[in-house]
Order: C-alpha cells, then structure tokens, then sequence
C-alpha cells in the first residue's frame, strides 16, 4: 500500500512519515505542500514531493486525484485543517478510485471545524463543559464582562484571535471582521489530549499538559501524564460525535472545571509527545481506518518533552 501525505511542512509530518517507514517496509510515501521543495526539509523524507495549489483552489482535487492515480495511493493523511475541509467536501471521486481519506466523518467535522456548532453541539451536556459563544460581542460583555477574545468562526493555529479589553475596542471590530465568533476570556493551564477511536467503539487517549506554548498555540515544551478525567471526557465526546481515527481536544483549566477550547478532526501538531511517551498514534490511526481494533495504551511514560530546531541547507 502507498500513502500520501500532505502539508508536509507542517509540525506533524516528521513522524508521520518516520512512523510510516517503521510499519510500512514496502509501502512508498508521496509528500505534497503548497511550498517548493527546495524550501522544505521534510520533502527530502518522501519517494517523491510534488507542490500543489492551495486548498481552497478549485484545482486542488483534480490535482491529488491525479497524484494518486499515476502513484497508486491508497491512503491520504491530510495534516492541516483547510485541507480536511476541502476532502471532506470532495469524498466521492477518492471513493470512486478506492482512495481512503483519512479523515473523521462530515459531520463531525462540521460540528469541530465551525466553534459555534461545537458550543451549539455541547451547551446542554452534563459532562462536557464548552466556553460560551457569541456571534456578537455585546451579549457576551453583557453576561460576562471584560477582557472577551474574537476569534475566526472557522480559525485556525490561533490565527486572527484579538483579545478584547473595553467596549470601546468590542463596538470597533465588528465594522472590520466577519465570521468571527466572542467568548469570554479565560486564564488557566492547557491540555491537549491526542485520541484515536475506531469503528468499534475503542478509544485510546494520551493527556500532556502544555508548559510552553507559542503564538501559533502549539505546545513546545509539554508534560505527558495520566489524567482519568479529561481522558474520559474525551472518550465520552468521541462517542458523542462518533469520531473515527485520530484527533485531538484542546482544554483550558480555570482552576475550578476543564473546559473544550477546540477539537480537532486531525493529528495534533504535538503528535510527536504521544509516540515518544510510548503510544503509537500514527500506526493505530491507520488500522482505524483499516476498520481494524486499535491498540488500548500500554506503560506511558510520564516526563516532560522539548521540542528545538535544527537548521540545514538544501
């Protein structure tokens, strides 16, 4: 069987393809990204790198069908949101080729990608606990005062948040931003918990609390730890949504209750901590997919993780 891969600039792509080549011997790995290859050093990990369109180009199907036909893909692992969105939209012509999407579900994605339907999905639950959601930013200051954060509807690595401090700076932006959403801010510890469930019911999740996080909102230094709870709310939410394969909850701890700030329909940029920490998500997301029983979690090991950079020259 062959893969293929995208975005492979992205945070995750180094130990999917690593984790990939272990497991997979035979198998050939095709890499794409919207990025030249000379600017990538990940492309050099792949068979064979091509650069594709945005996703949001109305040539970017065409182009990965193409892709896949000339290499005989059989699986695709989308690692970045636009990319899930625009395959989970197109599923019939990979399923015409036998291509398996590696992606969870559409309505799970449309309940995870939009904020709005994810707080609409959860606002009566017992269990989980979303932040309130506003369309405006007048009745979220009215019930819970000032600072607020806006944020994109459908966003993205933290991109476009605004923290808003007064009223004066709330009545300004909505003449400059659409589609944006209003919650009240909340200070406390994150955690991300990375999960992969199969058809059967099996969920597998592994908890790291984020110690450094940078602007983009992935966790560069993380403690990886047991945590029964957020481990059974995330257990109970896949349930709810009927999640397939990999994704990942992101929560924020008041001091008091774990809310859901995000969940995301694909590997979490931190991947790397759970297979370090002894679980191996990328194989197991695959026999998800392979409508094969995952593997429950074994011994973890519990201790802080780093991540640092290396420079080369291509």
């Amino acid at each position: 069987m062959n893969f293929l891969v995208t975005a492979v600039g992205s945070l995750a792509s180094d130990i999917i393809i690593k984790v990939l080549r272990e497991n997979f011997h035979k198998s050939r790995i095709f890499g794409t990204d919207i990025y030249p290859k000379e600017w990538l050093w990940e492309s050099s990990l792949v068979d064979q790198f091509f650069q594709v369109p945005l996703a949001s180009d109305s040539s970017y199907i065409n182009t990965l069908l193409q892709i896949c036909s000339e290499n005989q893909v059989n699986f695709i692992i989308p690692l970045i949101d636009p990319e899930v969105d625009s395959l989970s939209d197109s599923r019939q012509p990979f399923n015409y080729q036998n291509i398996t999407l590696c992606i969870a579900s559409k309505e799970m994605i449309k309940t995870c990608r939009n904020k709005l339907n994810l707080y609409n999905a959860f606002i009566n639950d017992t269990v989980v606990s979303v932040i309130p959601t506003y369309l405006e930013p007048e009745p979220a200051s009215k019930n819970h005062g000032f600072p607020l954060i806006c944020k994109p509807l459908k966003g993205r690595s933290s991109e476009g948040v605004i923290k808003i401090s007064d009223a004066l700076m709330g009545s300004i932006l909505p003449e400059h931003l659409n589609h944006t959403i209003f919650q009240p801010f909340i200070s406390g510890d994150i955690f991300t918990v990375d999960a992969v469930r199969d058809r059967y019911g099996n969920c597998t999740c592994i908890t790291r609390k984020e110690l450094i996080r940078n602007k983009i909102g992935a966790g560069i230094t993380v403690k990886v730890l047991k945590h029964s709870e957020l481990e059974e709310t995330t257990s109970y939410i896949a349930a709810k949504i009927d999640a397939l394969g990999a994704f990942n909850v992101e929560f924020i701890f008041d001091g008091n209750k774990y809310y859901v700030m995000d969940i995301n329909p694909r590997f979490s940029a931190g991947i790397e901590y759970t297979v370090l920490s002894g679980y191996d998500i990328v194989k197991n997301n695959l026999l998800a997919f392979m409508n094969e029983k995952i593997e429950p979690r074994g011994s973890l090991k519990e201790q802080i993780y780093l991540k640092h950079y290396h420079t080369h020259f291509h």
